[in-house]
């Protein structure tokens, strides 16, 4: 019997094929219903008609008919083999939508390789319709197979098959929805198991911003996104698969996931092991929905074992996040058969008796062929575990016992991982699952994984403390062992010189590479960067040009880390070597790097639209399957628009960066917490500040609970913190976290001198001159000496110094500042800034104007360095009462939807206030009202005693005060 797309309808009658009855207005199922009748006529009357064909095939008959769409066996001419054919069935609204998405998602399932799931050998569109070329398998689903009674082990065996299949789809970043029974299929012959019946699935995607530029960029799916690509299959509220295998949440309306898929599959296996259901199939009498159906306890006569009855109680928990993290993990759990580690144990035991009382056995079990599985290396034994543990108590200083706590059981999971897949891809190419080529490279790609966990556990043994507080970030940035089960990015990869020597050569040097990728993600840029120069040298001597375009993004890679300017020519020469050996991954990551570069280490205010473009093309064509390429590409791409002033665009470009990471565990805090920690500033300039705070929060919170309070790095992303509560005016909240962020500095170990900076500043706003000085005096030791060459930190700190001077009345900062702006020149915006900020607390706007004017459009400056600039010239002219210049200067600082405007909060207030001053001025009292109470509206949220809130008040009442009340008209006479 033949199983390819199963519903457990009856098989209809020839009346019925040849007279149709379907919708009219579905095109799919009128092809389909014809090419029923033309295959019949041509299996009846084979002289007179000739075989339909669905593209290239031969359509030989029908074999079944689903809610997705009708399959049809047809024969492959060009391959001399026979195949299954499914055409897709359109949905009866939102046609064109489904229809893409559709294609997209059979797509995807065409990229899956696994023995446990149906081969797609084609996916094509013809005439509107959408057609899927698969594997034929002859043999009997799983429904049909366990009607007749079976051991459990049986059982437990072939659905653990059907569980491989389900867990590589998840792996590929796609939801079954609809598993049971009756979709997987057991070959005749061999028994292998293979999922079927993928009308229901669906490519995970992330929820994003709706915006047009959001729109243009690209899915987690690696398909070009479309203005509809996050629409899901079924509207919210939908019930979509069969009930009775269905997931709470499902029954529900909600959204399917893995956790979704994993409870299908308990309450499968459950049936196939008990013969009944796990669920009543009605609600009980108290039940107010389907959801919350009554668990039926099952029958003692089967025997199957208690462990395996509370693995699937576990799957089948009633909350998504009750159940395994994963369907590998639920495998593990159900290959942990006690009997077998028993009978394990008393082997090994035996052969230890055998070996105190001869040597005969022993000689005999030496003489069995030897097994084709690679062995294992032992990378994390007990005395590398201590080794590492040793080294990280010795180096960390306050935090290496929370660095321990948090980073040895991530070790321990990773290192289980890898020998788990291990494990698993020797026994499937003993059991003749994985074919010799898929396992040769499966077998490469976990030697590259464990080289890159060597490398960190070897640094971990002889560790300095930069090494040690970068572990937990270089644990998780290791690529996962998962991925060396995805063959088609295996297949991907430029295969290895013919030359056997050579190609034993490569495969070190790539191993070495992996380590050198560690060595980066643990801080060591430098040296990583000299590492992958001696890889490239040899890759060079060997006439590999994959291996070089490799090495060449290692390279860029670490020196883009180390903000050396200099990464810009690897990755460059990465980028077109890798186009020229079709290395589509290794183009893909170093275009997106190379937009850093350029925009980050170079020119700040460079256009790289161009670059965006190549990158976001080579990413979609790659497939990227490390999602950290393509949150890297959205990340730069977020940091280039932010420094071009697009703040729109950047912020739908970070929030595409969030939705690539994943959500559940720890991977991927690092860069939630970088991406966020970016975000940030765009918001308040969004007049966002609320989120902007809240976004910046939740990056403490999760690196702390990742790294421990004590980790050096919580230092910088607490005192980010710091300068964004500054930016939404809750300077008490602000000064109290950077200062207890600076108390955390111990001598010798000094702060660094921008949060010294933002200390003084925040004491400034709050007129604490005193305090400010003293934030200020402790930067002394780190600013230029008598001597020595001046910095953009001395002309800050001396331009902080000359306005709390200037607060008190005192012009001698001044002085000061007009010496050093002598030597530094007109591109110095600190010692600008300063100057003029002086000259109008001491009361002179003139000299102000004159010293903005020649600067206020200079080229040597950014874009929000400008509207700053603008900012006081426009005060300048109102202190002189020059009203119609000053608000030419001010009304393009201020759109009326604040979202358009540049300027953080509290500068936009001062430009509100300023422009309300020029309007009172010219007589139109009612605008300049209005202006006023927009600057009182746009700080809100800062503290109430605040000065910038204080000055915002008195603003507003001094012009209520000069503005006539308008007259009383008298009331009409009755």
């Amino acid at each position: 019997m033949s199983q390819l797309d199963s519903t457990g309808d009856d098989e209809r009658p020839i009346s019925e094929l040849l007279l149709g009855g379907r919708p009219e207005d579905d095109r799919a199922e009128q092809k389909g219903a014809q090419l029923e009748c033309e295959a019949l006529l041509a299996k009846l009357f084979p002289a007179q008609v000739s075989r339909p064909k669905l593209g290239r095939y031969d359509v030989l008959e029908l074999v079944g008919e689903g809610g997705m769409g009708t399959v049809f066996s047809a024969y492959d001419p060009r391959l001399d083999r026979r195949v299954a054919v499914k055409l897709l069935r359109r949905a009866a609204e939102a046609k064109d939508q489904r229809h893409a998405r559709l294609l997209r998602e059979a797509k995807a399932l065409a990229r899956l390789s696994h023995p446990n799931i149906v081969t797609v050998h084609e996916v094509w569109e013809e005439d509107g319709e959408i057609y899927i070329a698969m594997e034929f398998v002859q043999g009997e689903d799983l429904a049909r197979w366990q009607r007749e009674p079976r051991p459990w082990r049986e059982v437990l065996a072939v659905y653990r098959q059907a569980g491989e299949g389900l867990a590589a789809v998840h792996d590929a970043g796609m939801v079954y929805r609809d598993f049971k029974p009756h979709n997987a299929i057991r070959r005749d012959g061999d028994g292998v198991v293979k999922l079927l019946d993928f009308g229901l699935a669906r490519v995970e995607i992330h929820p994003t911003d709706p915006s047009p530029e959001a729109a243009t960029s690209s899915h987690p799916t690696g398909e070009p996104r479309s203005p509809s690509s996050n629409d899901r299959l079924t509207r919210p509220g939908t019930i979509v698969g069969t009930p009775a295998y269905m997931a709470p949440e499902q029954l529900r309306g909600l959204s399917a996931d893995a956790h979704s898929d994993q409870f299908g599959f308990c309450v499968a296996l459950w049936e196939a092991l008990y013969g009944q259901l796990p669920f009543a199939r009605e609600p009980s009498a108290g039940s107010p929905s389907l959801d919350d159906r009554e668990r039926v306890e099952p029958p003692r006569e089967p025997g199957v074992p208690g462990w395996v009855r509370r693995v699937l109680e576990r799957g089948l928990a009633r909350e998504p996040v009750e159940r395994y993290p994963s369907m590998h993990a639920l495998l593990r759990e159900l290959a942990r058969d006690p009997a077998v580690r028993r009978r394990r144990a008393l082997s090994v035991a035996t052969v230890g008796l055998l070996t105190v009382g001869g040597g005969l056995v022993i000689a005999e079990l030496r003489a069995e062929a030897p097994t084709a599985c690679v062995e294992l290396r032992a990378f994390w034994d007990p005395e590398r575990r201590e080794a590492a543990h040793r080294g990280v108590l010795e180096a960390a200083g306050m935090a290496a016992e929370q660095t321990w706590e948090a980073l040895s059981p991530r070790l321990d999971r990773h290192a289980d991982a890898l020998a788990d897949a291990r494990e698993q891809t020797c026994e499937g190419h003993r059991r003749g699952l994985v074919p010799d080529e898929h396992y040769a490279l499966r077998v490469a790609c976990l030697a590259r994984r464990e080289a890159g966990f060597s490398e960190l556990v070897e640094r971990l043994g002889r560790a300095d403390q930069g090494t040690v507080l970068n572990a937990n970030k270089a644990i998780l940035s290791l690529p996962p062992p998962s991925g060396c089960d995805d063959v088609e990015v295996l297949l991907a990869e430029q295969p290895p010189p013919d030359d056997p020597a050579v190609a034993a050569r490569v495969a070190l040097l790539r191993q070495e590479l992996a380590r050198v990728a560690t060595e980066e993600s643990l801080g060591s840029f430098e040296s990583a960067a000299q590492r992958a120069a001696t890889v490239l040298e040899e890759a060079g001597a060997l006439h590999y040009e994959p291996l070089r375009a490799e090495a060449l993004v290692r390279r860029g890679s670490a020196l883009m880390q180390a903000r050396n300017p200099d990464a810009m020519g690897p990755l460059d020469e990465a980028l077109w070597l890798a186009l020229t050996t079709e290395q589509r991954a290794v183009a893909a990551e170093a275009a997106a790097k190379r937009i850093f570069v350029r925009v980050e280490l170079q020119d700040r205010t460079a256009d790289v639209s161009e670059a965006i473009a190549i990158a976001r093309a080579l990413v979609d064509r790659s497939g990227a399957a490390d999602w950290r390429i393509r949150w890297a590409l959205d990340n730069n791409v977020g940091v280039a628009l932010w420094r071009r002033s697009e703040q729109t665009g950047a912020l739908a470009a970070f929030e595409d960066a969030l939705a690539w990471i994943p959500e559940a565990g720890d991977e991927g805090t690092f860069e939630r917490a970088t991406t966020l920690r970016n975000m940030g500033s765009v918001r308040f300039r969004q007049g966002q500040a609320r989120q902007a705070i809240e976004g910046t929060q939740q990056a403490v919170e999760s690196l702390t609970a990742l790294l421990g309070s004590q980790h050096p790095e919580l230092r910088d992303v607490e005192a980010n913190l710091a300068v964004m509560l500054r930016m939404g005016g809750r300077y008490a909240e602000a000064a109290a976290t950077l200062t207890a962020v600076l108390e955390r500095y111990r001598p010798p170990e000094l702060p660094p001198l921008w949060m010294l900076l933002e200390r003084a500043r925040l004491d400034l706003l709050r007129e604490d001159l005193d305090g400010a000085l003293a934030w200020c005096r402790r930067a002394a030791p780190q600013l230029a000496q008598p001597g020595q060459p001046v910095t953009f930190w001395d002309h800050w700190f001396l331009a902080t110094e000359a306005s709390v001077a200037a607060a008190r009345g005192d012009a001698t900062g001044l002085h000061g500042l007009e010496v050093m702006a002598q030597t530094a020149g007109p591109e110095a915006i600190g010692l600008v800034l300063g100057r003029t900020k002086v000259l109008l607390r001491l009361g002179r706007p003139a000299e102000a104007e004159a010293l903005l004017i020649p600067l206020v459009d200079s080229p040597h400056y950014g874009e929000w360095d400008r509207l700053l600039l603008h900012l006081l010239l426009g005060e300048a002219l109102v202190a002189q009462q020059r009203w119609s210049e000053a608000e030419a200067r001010l009304s393009p600082l201020v759109p009326a939807d604040a979202r358009q405007s540049q300027l953080e909060p509290l500068e936009r207030a001062q430009a509100l206030q300023a422009l309300a001053q020029a309007e009172a001025g010219q007589g139109r009292a009612a605008s300049a009202l209005h202006h006023a109470e927009q600057a009182i509206e746009t700080l809100r949220g800062f503290d109430a005693d605040s000065p910038a809130m204080r000055q915002a008040r008195d603003t507003l009442a001094q012009l209520q005060r000069s503005t006539p009340a308008p007259p009383i008209e008298p009331e009409p006479l009755p």
